[in-house]
């Protein structure tokens, strides 16, 4: 008798347990890659936010050090609005992503 452990559990191929994912009739989707993928684009957009306002408030620090010249307020208030924003959303990119992906994945 041959050993049949490798087939899943409800008798279909890994292909043909592929094709029936979220079909009627079909298993349900375990889980929603157009969710994870507009919660990765957000993240993606955090973290490039992030990376700016630091960016921003390193090259102010460094025209300070290496002139004599007077501080300027915006450059660390923009780079602390950027850092505050990437911070938020990547505190809400679920939340968001979920609410982003509601119609498509009906």
């Amino acid at each position: 008798m041959k050993y049949d452990g490798s087939r899943n559990q409800n008798g279909f191929s890994g292909r043909q347990d592929a094709a029936l994912y979220g079909r009627p009739g079909g298993p349900p989707l375990l889980s929603k890659p157009m969710k994870r993928a507009v919660r990765s684009l957000i993240r993606i957009i955090a973290a490039g936010l992030i990376g700016f306002g630091i960016i921003e408030m390193a090259l102010e620090f460094v025209r300070l050090r290496t002139k004599d010249a007077a501080m300027k307020p915006w450059p660390w208030i923009i780079g602390a609005l950027l850092i505050l924003a990437g911070i938020f959303l990547f505190a809400t990119s679920a939340r968001l992503a979920e609410k982003f992906t509601d119609d498509f994945e009906e």
